[in-house]
């Protein structure tokens, strides 16, 4: 079996030299529009790539709905597998930089990107000098402006362990993406982690998002989120439970999945 995330050209030579009982794809991000190559003549190129690994994979697998309504018509072995969650993690005290930060606290965990709305974020806490704005993960574009406000907390990159014991300090959390070509096909993982610790949750406007909401409430800019965490700080915790599924699930599933592709292909 050749499983890849990548849909270089390469891999599936390999795979038929190797004469694999299965190609597995799993297209869990759109590389051709979340590329870092510049240029649209190699975004194009990926983007044949793409397309051609998940036609002639056996299996294809893929995180979001919007991936799977784009892949599916080609081949028919294409599957959503939605992210999960890890049971049973221990909740710590936060770290005392975060607990020392006055609430209410809205948290951001995940990287930050060319698709994270930075301007998003230091307007909305420039207009929300009351609350406090933990950010976690690794920054990859300039936040000058915004780090240097005193009620923002850049925390950088931390051990996913640490994760539960952050989202317990938190009153609310946000998915601050650009809406674009890149983010419309991705399906944020944070978005169940939030919910799995009853973390109220605000997000933009994202196809794989929409299902989720209610609970998660969507808005759009700096007035519309500060009108959405303010409500969402006012009502009920969320309740997860019909949200989200753990990894353990996930994996039972494609394991399945893989099994009866191989009884099922051809000889």
């Amino acid at each position: 079996m050749v499983w890849t995330y990548l849909p270089l050209p390469a891999v599936r030579a390999v795979a038929n030299r190797l004469e694999a009982d299965l190609l597995v794809y799993d297209w869990c991000d759109d590389a051709s529009a979340r590329s870092l190559a510049k240029g649209a003549y190699r975004k194009r190129k990926i983007g044949r790539w793409e397309d051609a690994m998940a036609t002639e994979a056996d299996l294809v697998f893929v995180a979001a709905e919007e991936m799977l309504r784009r892949r599916r018509p080609a081949n028919p072995n294409t599957h959503l597998i939605a992210h999960g969650v890890v049971a049973g993690h221990q909740v710590g005290p936060a770290p005392e930089s975060v607990l020392n930060m006055p609430g209410p606290r809205i948290g951001y965990i995940g990287t930050i990107g060319r698709w994270t709305d930075t301007e998003l974020l230091r307007r909305l806490a420039v207009a929300s000098p009351e609350w406090s704005f933990v950010l976690v993960g690794p920054v990859r574009k300039p936040v000058g402006e915004l780090e240097r406000l005193e009620n923002v907390l850049m925390m950088g990159e931390r051990p996913h362990e640490e994760v539960p014991s952050l989202l317990s300090a938190f009153d609310a959390a946000v998915v601050p993406y650009l809406v674009s070509d890149s983010t419309t096909s991705a399906s944020p993982l944070k978005v169940r982690e939030y919910l799995q610790h009853g973390v109220p949750v605000v997000s933009v406007d994202l196809p794989d998002i929409r299902p989720l909401s209610p609970p998660v409430r969507l808005a759009s800019g700096p007035v519309g989120f500060k009108e959405q965490l303010t409500a969402a700080m006012a009502g009920s915790t969320p309740d997860p439970s019909s949200s989200i599924g753990s990894w353990d699930d996930r994996a039972e599933w494609m394991a399945e999945l893989l099994l009866e592709r191989l009884r099922n292909r051809p000889q």
